[in-house]
């Protein structure tokens, strides 16, 4: 499958895009911290670290309840 494709069957499961490549569990997300930019740094419970990017950051913090 396509990510899009991936992305249309998780998404009421938990998982979002967080940027061109990645989709990621909702469920596992320890931290987040703004970066420059409007970017978003993501921990997961294992330790690894993605960045939202520019693009999917509103949308991710909407998901979150974060206030925009």
């Amino acid at each position: 499958l396509k990510l899009y494709e991936l992305e249309e069957e998780l998404v009421d499961v938990g998982f979002f895009r967080i940027n061109k490549s990645c989709l990621v569990n909702l469920k596992n997300v320890s931290s987040l911290r703004a970066e420059f930019d409007r970017r978003i740094k993501v921990t997961l419970i294992n330790d690894e670290k993605l960045i939202v990017s520019r693009q999917f950051a509103d949308n991710f913090k909407r998901r979150l309840g974060v206030k925009v």
